[in-house]
């Protein structure tokens, strides 16, 4: 079954290729869009610039016998919750050229470390290749304190001509990659079906704490889902799902899985579906029976095709995501209704082929990124931009001009210790020698600033009573913050950056607290995801 499409507004027209729009500035804040008949591209530039600092430029280096620094990044960041480090991986470098695991301190002045190689030699592939080459999937850390992920190539099965299926490993910070399983492809059938091939996404912990990821290749030659159990004395692997492609099934699954608020699985694939141009699915289990439903089938035009990321759940039943082809789309599927909506089409000048999955910031927009900008003067690096979950007008915050980055990839991440939004550039055009502009791909800091709670005590009380609100980003001086509880306004008695002292307003009733930081004209709201319990 495929969901309805609906459309908030009148479908953008396709303008010429690209409209003649110039952009000023490597840092300034441009709002782009269109009049009510989508005729004209306008744009207005407007003050309080989020600045973009370069964290990391990774270095790889000619001789693939060395251990060099990594290149080639095209995974997002993963940031350990309690010490807020970054991990990482690259797709090229180190020992054998084929990717890295990283590691920044963003305590530290963003001190960088390299911490693990995947040192394949394609000649040699036995052993070298062993534990898997080529990470492209983001990283994620256990409560054990492994760091957990993917490589789309090597393990046991690597042959000089041939370079393996892949692997699932984890890691010690300060250790080595050791595989959890090997993927087989057609080398392992079971029950009619080829082992994964390829996985290209990270791996999600469900709330039953297994591992669940994605092969883009094997199953029934579409593509697969899996699951790693953990089964006290060791992890073990199964295959839960084979695509088969086709009118009424997805193929090529290139995106991280999500678990919705209802328990289910939901992801993307590139193409498949009753057009071809790729889907919307669900897998829920039923005992040891997982059942996959089709939600929607991509038609190209304003409606989008070919979604490459995973999704993001928001707003109650609301799934977000993007598609790449054809410039790209942004888009958001109700799970109530069965119904997508477009919420932005990408022209090129304003952006083009969106290839991370959109990030919801602590002040209730989506951030995202595209992986090309088309522009008359050749700046066509990519931008980094938000849009508010119900569309409108999307806000270009920055534009890649090359020595800054090329073609952001990856899911951008907020960081819990100082609000910034922090992404990866690729650089498509890389060389070994890093010399090209752009490197051999950069970590970068958006110095957005945004405001977070973290905590608020006590989480009820009566109305009078004194609320401490703890988070970063909060406030520079009284006045400068406006505080409500349930919608109503309440008394701020010490504002600080970190800490906010409050009084619970007379009129209160339970529910969330908002937070709003005074800065004319971009003031930011942000509100706790707990209510607060008045008595």
């Amino acid at each position: 079954m495929s969901g309805n499409l609906t459309q908030p507004d009148p479908p953008p027209r396709n303008l010429p290729f690209p409209p003649l729009l110039f952009l000023a500035g490597t840092t300034g804040l441009f709002i782009l869009g269109f009049d009510l008949a989508y005729q004209q591209l306008s744009s207005q530039a407007l003050p309080g610039t989020p600045p973009l600092r370069i964290v990391h430029s990774f270095n790889s280096c000619s001789q693939p016998t060395q251990l060099c620094d990594g290149a080639l990044p095209i995974a997002g960041l993963f940031q350990q919750p309690l010490t807020g480090l970054l991990y990482g991986t690259t797709v090229r470098g180190g020992r054998g050229d084929r990717g890295i695991i990283f590691r920044v301190n963003v305590n530290r002045s963003a001190s960088y470390q390299m911490l693990a190689d995947f040192p394949c030699t394609p000649t040699q592939p036995q052993p070298t290749c062993r534990q898997g080459a080529e990470p492209q999937g983001r990283l994620l850390m256990l409560s054990d304190g492994y760091l957990y992920g993917t490589t789309f190539s090597g393990g046991v099965n690597s042959q000089p001509t041939r370079p393996g299926s892949g692997t699932i490993f984890r890691m010690l910070p300060g250790g080595q990659p050791i595989a959890l399983y090997h993927f087989k492809g057609c080398n392992q059938v079971t029950a009619g079906n080829c082992d994964g091939e390829n996985p290209a996404a990270g791996l999600l912990l469900g709330s039953d704490g297994n591992l669940y990821g994605t092969t883009l290749n094997g199953g029934k030659g579409a593509g697969t889902v899996f699951q790693l159990r953990n089964g006290g004395r060791g992890w073990i692997y199964r295959q839960i799902y084979a695509f088969q492609g086709g009118p009424t099934d997805g193929s090529k699954p290139y995106g991280e899985l999500i678990e919705g608020t209802d328990g289910a699985f939901y992801g993307t694939t590139y193409r498949g579906g009753t057009n071809g141009l790729g889907t919307l699915f669900r897998l829920r289990p039923t005992g040891t029976v997982w059942n996959r439903q089709l939600l929607y089938s991509f038609s190209g035009g304003n409606t989008g095709s070919g979604p490459q990321v995973g999704l993001l759940q928001a707003n109650g039943p609301w799934l977000y995501g993007t598609t790449l082809d054809d410039r790209g789309t942004i888009f958001r599927f109700s799970l109530a209704t069965n119904t997508l909506t477009t919420l932005y089409q990408f022209r090129g000048t304003d952006g083009a082929q969106p290839r991370s999955p959109l990030l919801l910031g602590s002040d209730n927009f989506l951030y995202g990124t595209t992986y090309v900008r088309s522009n008359p003067i050749g700046e066509n690096n990519g931008t980094i931009f938000k849009i508010h979950p119900d569309g409108g007008r999307l806000i270009s915050l920055f534009i890649f001009k090359g020595s800054n980055g090329i073609n952001p990839r990856g899911q951008l991440l907020q960081s819990r210790l100082d609000g910034n939004i922090y992404g990866i550039t690729e650089n498509r055009s890389w060389s070994p020698s890093c010399q090209t502009a752009g490197g051999c791909g950069q970590i970068f800091r958006l110095e957005v600033n945004l405001p977070i709670i973290t905590n608020f005590m006590p989480r009820s009380g009566p109305p009078g009573a004194n609320v401490m609100i703890s988070g970063v980003n909060l406030a520079s001086r009284l006045g400068q913050t406006q505080v409500s509880f349930a919608g109503v306004p309440a008394e701020v008695l010490f504002a600080s950056n970190n800490q906010l002292r409050v009084r619970v307003p007379e009129q209160a009733g339970d529910g969330p607290i908002t937070v709003t930081t005074v800065n004319t004209p971009n003031d930011t709201t942000t509100t706790t995801p707990l209510p607060f319990r008045v008595f």
